[in-house]
Order: structure tokens, then sequence, then C-alpha cells
């Protein structure tokens, strides 16, 4: 143990670089991914009510102020909101949500029970939770990251238009890996300086059903853009935060000044 620690401190600077270039890894474009057959009439007229973006983006860094101008100065985009997100795991089990802040205009999602969050202490979960928890519950998680609170009130159940899959989630870095389902609360119920996913429509992708060729097509070209201009932000922000955790790190242990 004592010797990976003096390998971790005698090369501080590279060790920093592996952890960020594996979070800067997943900040990309993510697209729509498309359902089943079985799916998709009513699917495109779910995704159309509730304004499903084309594409989303996220960063584990943050979507900063010049990731918001290369997204909202981009020609191909008509519409570019953006929202915080943390993945938090249940005190009382092993379950893990994503918690999302609401977003009232693209990819809105569908009350199905109960009201929306009102407050930063309210919160309301994926419908297909409904079994498990109950509105007027407290629901607590063991660490809460960029959510100002650990604990919240149950206040509603809701249906989202990004997750059309009932038994996959997606992945994550706590608990046993996979999230159990999502949760939305209000804007400020978050504490975080920088964003953490971006939703997208683009102009030329109105109209078109969601599942065909065409519109593929067209959301691969008009990423193709605003994802290039992305990746030249990362070396700006890789540099940052490399400088920052050096700063955190020689505050804890001022003998260490080694240029790395």
């Amino acid at each position: 143990m004592e010797g990976c620690f003096q390998a971790i401190t005698h090369s501080l600077g590279r060790y920093i670089a592996i952890i960020l270039l594996i979070g800067l890894g997943t900040f990309a474009f993510v697209g729509l991914k498309m359902a089943g057959p079985d799916m998709r009439a009513t699917g495109a007229d779910f995704f159309t009510k509730h304004n499903l973006a084309d594409v989303t983006v996220t960063s584990n860094y943050g979507i900063n102020s010049t990731d918001r101008a290369t997204i909202k100065n981009s020609p191909a985009v008509k519409q570019a909101t953006f929202g915080y997100l943390q993945d938090a795991k249940v005190k009382s089990n092993q379950d893990v949500l994503r918690v999302f802040s609401q977003s009232n205009t693209l990819s809105s999602y569908e009350l199905i029970k109960g009201h929306f969050p009102e407050n930063n202490k309210e919160i309301a979960l994926s419908y297909l939770l409904k079994k498990k928890y109950h509105i007027g519950e407290k629901i607590s998680f063991t660490k809460p990251g960029i959510l100002k609170n650990k604990t919240y009130k149950i206040v509603g159940f809701v249906k989202s238009s990004e997750f059309l899959d009932k038994t996959q989630f997606g992945q994550t870095n706590i608990g046993n890996g996979r999230l159990s389902g999502f949760a939305v609360t209000t804007h400020n119920a978050f504490a975080s300086p920088v964003y953490q996913v971006s939703r997208v429509t683009f102009k030329n992708t109105a109209n078109l059903s969601p599942f065909s060729v065409t519109y593929r097509n067209r959301v691969y070209h008009d990423q193709n853009k605003p994802q290039k201009a992305l990746n030249k932000n990362r070396q700006d922000k890789y540099d940052k935060y490399v400088q920052l955790y050096k700063q955190q790190y020689q505050k804890r242990h001022p003998y260490y000044t080694r240029s790395n």
C-alpha cells in the first residue's frame, strides 16, 4: 500500500492525467437509441408531445460557458437547453438513481401520479419504481454529490421520453455499476457552477420520424461540427483540472513540491 502511494505521489501529474482522460472520454454526443418495431407507433407521438431532443451532450467535468456558446452558436442547432444530473445511491437499499434537474422544454416529463417537485427538497421518481416507493415517503442518498440535500420527499412519479427500455437505464460508476432508474427535482436542488447535460434539437429534423434513416443521417451529419468544436475545448478543460488537482494536493501535502 505504501509503495502504491509513493508511486502516485512521485508521478502525480501522470496519475491525474490518466484519471482525467478516462473522464473526458465520456464527453461526446449521444444519439437517440432506436426502439423496437412494436414501440415505434406510440413512441413517435410520445416523442413529439414531449419534444424529445435529437442529441444529448454530457460531461463528467461539466459543460462550461465555452461549451454552451459552442453548442448554441452552431448553425445547425435549433434549440439547446442545459441542466444538471447526479448519480446517487439510495441509503436504504442498493438502488442507484440518476437525478436530473427538471426540463420543461426539450425532453420533458409526463406526470403519471402526484405532482412535479416544487422546491429543492422534493423529488419525483420513475413511474417504474412506484411499487417500491410511495408518495409522501422520504428517500435519502448516501453521497449526494452536487445535490444540495441528502433527503427528499417523494411527491410524484413520472415518465421520461429519454428512457425507452424498462429494464436498462445505463451504467454508473457508483454502487453496483448499474442504474436502477431515474429521478427529477428542481434546478435549485443542485449546487454546481457548471451544467452536466445539454439537450439539443437541429433545424432540419422537424417533422421527420425519429426511426427513419433520413432522420438518423441528418442527426449524424449535424452533430459532427459542434462535436469537433467541443472536442477542441477538452484540452483547455484538461489543463484547468490538472492545475486544480495539483493545487488541492499541494495544500493537503505542503511537503510535496516536485514538479510533474
